[in-house]
């Protein structure tokens, strides 16, 4: 056999269809054939032979063809960013015998020599494949081979610098600034830092004013989204229902707690630990006693007692059922009863000295003297501006309330801001013409050099003058973001 001059490897692209690929060289074994995959990133993998491919026909000195993928192959078809290289390879050796003999097998011979050719074949390729130094260079190999894997890891640099040589060029004509930025990089550096800080704190003062405008009006999922329930204003519309309700059913509600209060405590025998130790307690160094006499189903019943320094009047457990006859006859017994062998007690039973009536008009006392209902209306008297140092601004409600001369109750909210610098301090105090002083209202201390932000909020009776005052307790500036005014309701 006659070996024809080839390159010993076949490589093909992928186009998503392919399968069947050809290899035009001799293999006699299916160990010969080496099957190679590179995928998208250049990464090489060696292939199974009856797993991932087949090999059509062995020991055709035209080669033949692979099938590529398999179906027990985890590859699939081959894509274009894809790779497939089928690759002779041979065992480097020289297995046959030629000795004297009187019989020569030149069919030996020849394949002998054909497979020694293959070899070189696959060396050739080899060689064509590697960097080579041209004879008479004094450039040493090995050193070559480091410096080509240098720039090979530094292609994208080389091409960058390629795609700006003009403004290298620019730069180069400009030296001098470029020293002069050299020399004052770290200014440079400081500068940029200084510009995002800068950047950063008005975004959070943006934020502060957003916040506290949501604080202060905002609905139920934003104040939600903050840490908290409800907005002030919010609150303040639901304590004016909550007020409105009250006041209808404040009287019936008491009234009925109490009614429930007494029907426990009437004749039930007691155990709780404290109260009956307290009684004891009453009971020690007493030497006054006496007792009383009722008619009860026209007999004389007889109830005697130790009185108390209270002048609660305290009946051995003995006469219980006596005290029980008596309230059950006539709607009072005032006494307590106390079993000091099985540790309980009983209370008093019916208008307690008068206290259950007392509470009740105490009830319709505080119905008649509640204040009114609250007014929903937001009223912004400042925001964005500057509350000089040790300075006193007033603001004038007179178009915000009523003009009738009355006393309102006034809900006032504020968000304030300190210089950004350490130990800058916020004391913002509040007052009316009715709420005379200093009311601390927001309060705050940086302890770098970013601002730090405070807030109040504060319900003041606001009288016939109309005004509400912000001080500025400190010797320095303090920023307004926002100061409101939101519901009132009049002061009876």
């Amino acid at each position: 056999m006659t070996v024809s001059s080839i390159v010993p490897v076949n490589n093909y692209v992928g186009n998503s269809s392919t399968k069947e690929f050809d290899f035009d060289f001799l293999i006699e074994d299916e160990g010969e054939l080496v099957v190679q995959h590179i995928d998208e990133d250049g990464v090489i993998t060696t292939l199974t032979l009856g797993v991932d491919y087949s090999i059509n026909e062995i020991g055709n000195e035209e080669g033949s063809y692979i099938t590529f993928p398999l179906d027990s192959s985890s590859y699939s078809v081959l894509s274009e960013d894809e790779t497939i290289s089928l690759i002779l390879s041979l065992v480097i050796k020289q297995e046959s015998e030629f000795r004297n003999s009187s019989y020569f097998d030149f069919t030996v011979l020849e394949w002998t020599f054909d497979y020694i050719v293959r070899i070189l074949q696959i060396m050739n390729r080899q060689i064509e494949r590697t960097v080579k130094v041209q004879e008479g260079s004094d450039i040493d190999s090995d050193e070559l081979v480091v410096n080509i894997n240098t720039l090979v890891g530094c292609l994208s640099t080389i091409e960058t610098v390629y795609n700006n040589l003009s403004n290298i060029g620019t730069t180069a004509e400009s030296i001098t600034d470029v020293n002069t930025c050299a020399e004052n990089i770290e200014d440079i550096q400081n500068a940029y830092e200084n510009a995002q800080t800068a950047i950063t704190k008005a975004a959070e003062a943006s934020t502060s004013v957003d916040n506290a405008q949501i604080w202060a009006e905002g609905t139920d999922e934003e104040v939600i989204a903050l840490g908290g329930e409800h907005s002030a204003k919010v609150w303040a519309e639901e304590f004016t229902e909550g007020a409105d309700i009250g006041l209808s059913n404040l009287s019936d509600l008491g009234e009925n707690k109490l009614e429930a209060q007494k029907a426990y405590y009437t004749g039930n025998v007691l155990t709780d630990e404290k109260a009956y130790s307290q009684i004891l307690e009453m009971l020690e160094n007493l030497s006054t006693t006496g007792s009383d006499t009722y008619t009860i189903n026209d007999e004389e019943v007889e109830i005697p007692y130790t009185l108390s320094n209270t002048g609660a009047k305290i009946v051995d457990a003995a006469y219980r059922e006596q005290v029980q006859t008596l309230y059950e006859k006539t709607g009072t017994a005032l006494y307590y009863t106390i079993d000091e062998e099985n540790n309980n007690f009983t209370l008093p039973m019916g208008e307690v000295y008068g206290m259950l009536t007392k509470l009740q008009t105490d009830i319709d006392t505080v119905e008649n003297e509640l204040d009114g209902s609250w007014t929903g209306s937001s009223n912004t008297m400042a925001s964005s501006s500057v509350l000089s140092a040790t300075s006193t601004v007033s603001y004038d409600l007179s178009e915000y309330l009523p003009d009738d001369g009355e006393i309102y109750d006034v809900i006032l909210s504020g968000s304030f801001s300190s210089g950004a610098s350490s130990g800058y301090t916020t004391d913002v105090r509040i007052s009316t013409d009715v709420a005379t002083g200093f009311i601390n209202f927001a309060c705050a201390i940086t302890r770098t050099s970013s601002s730090v932000y405070s807030s109040g909020q504060i319900i003041l009776p606001v009288g016939s003058e109309r005004v509400v005052t912000l001080t500025n307790a400190t010797d320095y500036n303090t920023n307004i973001v926002v100061f409101r005014a939101f519901n009132y309701r009049k002061v009876r």
